[in-house]
């Protein structure tokens, strides 16, 4: 939903209600971090339209030894693989791990996309780890299935092996 990759698609999108602020690392996100629980972390979230129909909201979590709030604040724009592209001292994202899975949308992300409460949608839940292998940020992506194609490619690994004679 990054508005270059949307554009070559023929679309538009834009990023709306966007939130930074800081929180206290929880039961849920601080181990997923690294963190001890009550560990200041650096929240990011915003809903990407396109056109005027919500089709994702992304919740972004990073400890603030990574980021500090002013610093995304001043810089994040709307891509945090982009935030986080080595630049001004920031960390480069080395790779990313992601998980699919099927939520159903309570009340309040219903809301923020514009879909009923209970509605199916799909939670791609990741983690990104700099250059390093320490991890900089969390990320989970609410995705309204309408609006999602998922693709996988997958190459043929070819293994060269001799087999025994005899």
């Amino acid at each position: 939903l990054h508005p270059h990759l949307t554009s070559r698609q023929g679309f538009m999108s834009r990023m709306t209600g966007l939130s930074i602020e800081s929180e206290s690392a929880d039961r849920e996100f601080a181990p997923r971090l690294g963190l001890e629980t009550g560990a200041s972390i650096t929240k990011v979230s915003f809903v990407v339209e396109v056109g005027e129909i919500p089709m994702a909201y992304f919740e972004i979590r990073t400890p603030e030894t990574v980021v500090t709030v002013d610093k995304m604040r001043a810089d994040f724009e709307e891509s945090i693989v982009d935030f986080f592209a080595g630049c001004d001292g920031r960390p480069r994202v080395g790779w990313y791990r992601m998980e699919v899975r099927e939520i159903r949308a309570e009340p309040a992300l219903g809301a923020r996309l514009k879909v009923s409460n209970g509605r199916t949608l799909f939670l791609f839940d990741g983690e990104f780890f700099g250059e390093d292998e320490r991890i900089i940020g969390l990320s989970m992506g609410y995705f309204v299935p309408d609006c999602v194609r998922i693709t996988v490619d997958r190459r043929a690994v070819v293994h060269q092996y001799s087999r025994p004679r005899g």
